[in-house]
């Protein structure tokens, strides 16, 4: 089996409670002075807020947009290249207007301008459809009125402010949007411990970021209502110890697949130098959501609700739990080509907890099963027969001497 490669993938948008937002429409707003050169609201705020600007790489806005975006790549890769596919298509979304004003969009929150300065609407953004073409309708004068690093702010304004405006209603004002711009156009943004961003980023209420390569929580909502900040965890060194794991993702290797959706609560718990320790889900199971552990190679299948999945220093998986249903999976445990079931006997629960561990190279090194009794081995018909049991010890098959504990069973009486 080649080495375990863990993915996560997106199966579904990357904001499962995602809503139109075309009643409204989003706005980029340019700060109007008499006495000073046009510039994007963000700036202006940048400079109160953080006082050292960053201006490095200003040779383009092409230029500018890439090392903006490359600030994000470093604590934040996924949402780097979310963005960089917006800004990709920014261009082909955008419809640019001349000789007009657009009408102001009542989004902006809460500002502070100095006087006899005049907030004027640059971009109104709205999703495409019948009233409007494009994604994005620009003032050409406005636009034209600024230097590279305005421009970039703006494009890097309406991406950020894209993202928030998917995420159900817990964002009505670009504040959010206007202040993580902010600093991401300071100085101070490169030097953020992993601590300080992701705290930023529930301060400004973003759903979502990613830790060594897996997607967390940040927020969570059940009904798209009331939305709450995920709890996090730090090791003392600063390191993220637990965060809660996003769902609609899977981890999968040759030939296992360990995850087709998880549980919005399920966690994620790493070790102090970063690598990935446990995956736990807690057991608030949807009926659409399927977080079946598959094992399969050659003669042996095994397939479960897994509950937890373990990993070695390396960040293998050595160990998923979980649990079982015999009546709707009876055919579920194949190991060498002999069926794992219960009798015939009927139980009022067939739930047993189960567990694999595996090697190094991902293959399997040994099954488990709790909660069973008298198990034997029903040689014609190639099956291991058990009751339910309590309190009794658990089944253990191990892969490579599976022949000799198959042989320490009692054959199954007829």
């Amino acid at each position: 089996m080649k080495q375990l490669l863990v993915l996560f993938i997106t199966l579904a948008p990357l904001f499962s409670h995602a809503v139109k937002w075309v009643e409204r429409g989003n706005g980029g707003f340019v700060l109007k002075c008499k006495d000073s050169e046009n510039q994007v609201f963000d700036i202006y705020e940048a400079r109160k807020r953080f006082q050292v600007l960053d201006q490095k790489n200003l040779s383009s806005v092409d230029e500018r947009v890439q090392y903006l975006l490359g600030k994000i790549e470093k604590v934040n890769p996924s949402r780097a290249a979310l963005y960089r596919g917006w800004y990709a298509s920014f261009m082909g979304e955008s419809e640019f207007l001349d000789g007009v004003e657009l009408t102001p969009v009542p989004d902006i929150g809460l500002g502070i301008k100095p006087k006899n300065c005049d907030l004027e609407l640059a971009v109104f953004q709205r999703e495409p459809d019948a009233l409007n073409k494009k994604r994005y309708v620009i003032s050409l004068d406005l636009w034209n009125s600024l230097d590279n690093l305005n421009k970039a702010a703006l494009i890097i304004h309406e991406i950020t402010y894209r993202e928030l405006i998917e995420v159900g209603s817990m964002h009505q004002t670009s504040e959010s949007t206007r202040y993580f711009n902010s600093a991401l156009h300071s100085e101070k943004f490169e030097y953020l411990t992993i601590q300080e961003y992701l705290s930023l980023l529930q301060n400004l209420r973003f759903p979502r970021a990613d830790y060594n390569g897996y997607t967390i929580r940040l927020m969570y909502t059940l009904e798209n209502i009331n939305w709450r900040i995920s709890n996090i965890e730090f090791h003392a060194n600063g390191a993220l110890k637990m965060a809660l794991l996003a769902n609609d993702g899977l981890m999968e290797t040759g030939n296992t697949r360990y995850i087709q959706c998880l549980p919005w609560d399920s966690t994620i718990h790493f070790n102090e130098d970063g690598t990935v320790a446990q995956i736990r889900t807690l057991g608030t199971y949807k009926p659409d959501c399927d977080t079946a552990y598959i094992y399969q190679e050659g003669t042996t299948k095994i397939r479960f609700e897994a509950e937890q999945w373990t990993f070695d220093k390396n960040g293998q998986v050595n160990k998923v739990s979980g649990s079982l249903d015999f009546r709707d999976t009876p055919t579920a445990i194949v190991i060498n080509g002999i069926l794992l079931t219960r009798d015939n006997q009927a139980h009022y629960s067939d739930r047993y907890d189960v567990s694999v561990k595996l090697n190094s190279d991902g293959k399997l090194h040994a099954f488990e099963i709790q909660q069973v009794s008298s198990p034997c081995f029903r040689k014609e018909s190639s099956r291991i027969e058990f009751k339910i049991g309590v309190n009794t010890p658990p089944l253990n098959l191990s892969s490579q001497k599976f022949a000799e504990d198959l042989a320490k069973l009692p054959l199954c009486k007829k």
